[in-house]
């Protein structure tokens, strides 16, 4: 069982809730969260886990959740921690484990894995929960509890204006790249082509 576990992410990564099932596997090990973080600060103890999620369901929630008044220095954030989990570079010499939001909560297989790659105990007993800390869900707070595997966390991109992401793109065309070459799927795509985001002939490339 490890004793100390890092758990490196940015703002509405759903990471309350991830670190709520790790304490409940692994309840005799000290859980940190580290909100907001980047992977080249210094994480001197413990395991640690390296949380994303995908770019568009990530920004459909922090928008909504500060009402628009988005942080440059949470985006870079967001950017960081992709990009170390996607290419690592910072932490390298230290036992990651990475967790993607999105398969996180949808894929039992995945937790499982995750749950054995920290050497606890599986179990789902909070998997319903919508924690509290936090404020719950950005777009229904904690009206979901006991209900979390109901809410439709994937698709959170589609119910938020897309011109928030034409505004985020339009300044940031290296993070569209990034997106494009490591988290894009077919419906994301058809999404952004259907934005004027991206053109679909060239879309992939």
């Amino acid at each position: 069982m490890q004793n100390y576990i890092n758990i490196i992410v940015t703002k509405r990564t759903g990471s309350v809730w991830v670190a709520s099932l790790i304490r409940e596997w692994c309840p005799n090990v000290e859980v940190v969260r580290f909100e907001n973080a980047y992977p080249q600060d210094c994480y001197p103890f413990g395991t640690i886990v390296l949380q994303t999620r995908d770019l568009l369901n990530w920004y459909a929630s922090y928008f909504t959740s500060v009402k628009g008044k988005t942080s440059s220095n949470v985006i870079h954030s967001w950017w960081e921690i992709a990009k170390e989990f996607y290419t690592p570079t910072y932490l390298t010499k230290r036992k990651v484990i990475r967790v993607l939001y999105d398969a996180f909560f949808e894929n039992r297989i995945y937790r499982e894995d995750v749950c054995t790659q920290l050497n606890g105990t599986y179990s789902e007993n909070r998997l319903q929960d919508v924690v509290d800390a936090g404020g719950g869900s950005s777009f229904t707070n904690t009206s979901m509890h006991k209900q979390a595997q109901l809410m439709p966390v994937l698709k959170r991109y589609k119910m938020v204006d897309p011109d928030i992401y034409i505004q985020l793109f339009a300044s940031n065309t290296k993070l569209l790249q990034f997106y494009t070459e490591n988290m894009m799927n077919v419906e994301t795509e058809k999404f952004l082509v259907s934005i004027g985001v991206l053109k679909e002939k060239t879309a992939r490339g």
